[in-house]
């Protein structure tokens, strides 16, 4: 393929028929921590002066999107909004509210009824509480810190289904069977106010990035998905399995100045899948294409190959998410690989990964004055 790039003219006739572009973050706004040349001003000219839908798309679920939204405003974009951002941890909870959810009939609201187990960072958990009816909770932050008292024990955590060796939840989990109701709450002065899993009843794993990563959430995350043994089923009555969402499957993440390769969240979700042999339902991050049709859903998107194109600095994450989801690619040399890439995937015939278009940086629309 050639490797020629853009010149501003080129980028202009790309630009004019398109109404969404679809941007990764890392290495096409900012590089580390510092904000790529031009990119500002370019994403005001393509929202406020060429009217295009401007769309951030990250497998980074450890930030909420209004997190995000702070990061860009203290980097000089104070103008992008949440309703823009599509991370992988927003994904996972639009993916749950479409496999699980119930319209309510007088909101209207789609709604989960049903609590969460989360393997993932407090910007998940935010995430995942806006689909969660009224009465439900993400539960998993309260296993981050595991005291020495409660270390992982197999026979104590083998009776989890039936005795109430959580820790008690941070958020208010109310328990009623019949006339009888019970609360549970860190810090309510009701005996030790621990849980177990049958009181806790999850309608769904869902698996991110986890920088409190412990046995005793892999343990319980994994009896979740095995499903609560046939001997504790209530009259005999079948129980379903609860879902298994991945945000994404990132097995590492380059950190530092070094590009040191750390455990990215395809650790944490490739440990359950071992542990309790079933594979996620859906995985939101890129380059499943996952993310594209719920995306694509949710903004009403029609024909992607003509109205959407997708700009990153990874072949193997963004151009090929791009490829995959029938999107125009442009490859941009601002992050983490080159052309020496690019000319690697062409040698292999990796077509997937494989750009329509290269450009120094985003910077490319913005018309020469």
């Amino acid at each position: 393929m050639s490797l020629a790039k853009l010149d501003s003219a080129a980028a202009a006739k790309l630009l004019e028929p398109l109404k969404y572009i679809l941007l990764d973050i890392d290495g096409v706004i900012w590089s580390g921590s510092t904000v790529i040349e031009g990119v500002p001003e370019t994403l005001r000219y393509l929202k406020e002066e060429k009217k295009k839908h401007v769309r951030f798309l990250t497998n980074n679920a450890a930030w909420s999107r209004e997190e995000i939204c702070e990061k860009f405003a203290s980097r000089g974009m104070p103008f992008v909004q949440p309703n823009e951002i599509y991370n992988s941890g927003y994904a996972a909870a639009l993916k749950l509210q479409q496999l699980l959810g119930k319209t309510d009939k007088t909101s209207g609201e789609r709604k989960v009824h049903g609590n969460v187990f989360v393997i993932g960072e407090e910007g998940l958990h935010k995430e995942l509480r806006h689909v969660l009816a009224d009465g439900f909770i993400t539960y998993g932050l309260e296993l981050n810190r595991i005291e020495e008292e409660n270390y992982y024990d197999i026979q104590t955590v083998s009776t989890a289904w039936e005795s109430r060796v959580l820790p008690p939840p941070q958020q208010r989990l109310v328990l009623c069977q019949g006339d009888r109701c019970e609360m549970f709450m860190a810090g309510t002065p009701t005996g030790n106010n621990c849980i177990s899993l049958s009181d806790l009843n999850c309608v769904a794993v869902v698996a991110g990035l986890d920088l409190h990563f412990n046995v005793q959430k892999l343990a319980y995350a994994s009896l979740i998905l095995q499903g609560k043994p046939k001997a504790l089923w209530a009259n005999g009555v079948t129980e379903e399995k609860a879902s298994f969402i991945a945000c994404n499957e990132d097995p590492q993440i380059p950190v530092g100045p070094l590009k040191l390769l750390l455990p990215g969240a395809g650790g944490m979700v490739q440990s359950l899948v071992t542990v309790s042999g079933i594979p996620p339902h859906a995985v939101c991050g890129k380059p499943n294409t996952d993310l594209s049709k719920i995306l694509f859903e949710a903004e009403k998107v029609v024909n992607p190959s003509e109205e959407c194109l997708m700009v990153g600095d990874r072949l193997s994450t963004d151009i090929c998410f791009g490829n995959n989801s029938n999107c125009k690619t442009l490859f941009v040399l601002s992050g983490a690989e080159g052309l020496e890439d690019v000319t690697k995937a062409s040698q292999e015939n990796n077509t997937s990964f494989l750009p329509q278009n290269i450009a120094d940086s985003l910077a490319c629309f913005l018309p020469t004055r």
